[in-house]
């Protein structure tokens, strides 16, 4: 009996030291990405096709990037002179006279979409020339784990793959 209880007591101290040491080791830290991280949001964009970062006509930081077959930019702003930014805007644009089909462009069509979607597949408006754009806003402010930035970029990758479907049928 002595020796069960010795064996006892040695498994359980196992089992205690064991468990304090997995609850004491280092977890690892997800990477925060920022939106004055260009090259980490580049990174991400080109998970899903070709992206590349340039700057605006007036200086600000953007991305040109293409998914889905359809082309992109990302338009950085709060952003001070040294290049640090707040938010970006995910934007698409489906010019008038490059895909005349003008079946889907009233703004039925669009409130249809704004309505029947969520905030997260962007929001579609219809420009004073006649261009259907969808736009999607993301603050970074704070920062945001990379895996969520995905996550957005995910979304976007599936609103440009249903949105000229939906729209333009």
């Amino acid at each position: 009996m002595l020796r069960l209880l010795r064996a006892l007591t040695l498994a359980l101290g196992a089992i205690v030291c064991f468990c304090t040491t997995v609850a004491m080791a280092p977890v690892a830290r997800a990477e925060t990405v920022y939106a004055r991280d260009l090259s980490k949001i580049v990174r991400i964009a080109q998970r899903f096709g070709p992206a590349k970062q340039f700057k605006s006509k007036q200086g600000w930081p953007l991305i040109r990037g293409r998914i889905e077959g359809v082309a992109y930019v990302a338009l950085f702003y709060g952003c001070e002179r040294d290049g640090r930014c707040t938010d970006f805007d995910l934007a698409a644009r489906w010019n008038a006279k490059a895909d005349p089909r003008p079946t889907g462009r009233d703004l039925p069509r669009v409130n249809e979409w704004n309505r029947g979607e969520t905030f997260s597949s962007g929001v579609a408006y219809i420009e004073p020339n006649g261009a259907v754009t969808l736009r999607m806003s993301i603050n970074l402010e704070f920062g945001a784990d990379r895996r969520t930035v995905e996550a957005v970029f995910e979304k976007w990758r599936l609103a440009l793959r249903r949105f000229p479907h939906f729209f333009f049928k």
